[in-house]
């Protein structure tokens, strides 16, 4: 039977002038070869710049099944990605830090976190700090209240030592 285009699957083969078979990873192809595909069926997905069907994208993209499975870049500050967007980053790029709350790359942490160099997220801060340096009690820059900042030791703590007030214990 005679068709003026192929079935998915399917090639037009124009030497022998015959619909011939895709190779089994494409969906649809532009010829024989895994690397002719034009579209892939999940669990695969279509990487536009070797043109075949892959089952892992490259790091920094991201398997998108919608609206036909491809592989798509990540976000430009995402080194790589998951597979929930482009902006759900798993590590960043440059000098960026992973903010695992919003899994975007940021380049100052949200309060309550500080810059982990060593991994390059933002990392919880003692749970008496609003803002600090480290993780320990006395890296705080900050602190949560009911707490006070001592500056002499960068600490948060409960009560001013007796040659000191807080600022709170103040009436007007």
């Amino acid at each position: 039977m005679c068709v003026a285009n192929c079935p998915a699957g399917y090639y037009k083969n124009i030497s022998i002038n015959q619909c011939s078979l895709c190779d089994p990873s494409c969906s649809t192809c532009s010829g024989p070869a895994s690397t002719e595909c034009l579209s892939c069926s999940l669990p695969r997905y279509f990487k536009d710049s070797a043109k075949e069907c892959v089952t892992l994208c490259d790091p920094d993209q991201f398997g998108s099944p919608t609206p036909t499975p491809a592989c798509l870049s990540c976000n430009p500050s995402c080194h790589t990605c998951s597979s929930a967007s482009a902006s759900s980053c798993v590590t960043c790029t440059g000098s960026l830090y992973l903010d695992g709350s919003s899994s975007s790359c940021v380049s100052n942490c949200p309060s309550g976190t500080f810059k982990e160099i060593s991994t390059n997220k933002c990392a919880a801060c003692n749970t008496s700090c609003t803002t600090c340096t480290g993780s320990s009690n006395s890296e705080c820059l900050s602190c949560t209240l009911p707490n006070f900042f001592q500056s002499s030791t960068s600490t948060c703590v409960g009560t001013c030592n007796s040659n000191q007030f807080s600022l709170s214990s103040l009436t007007p």
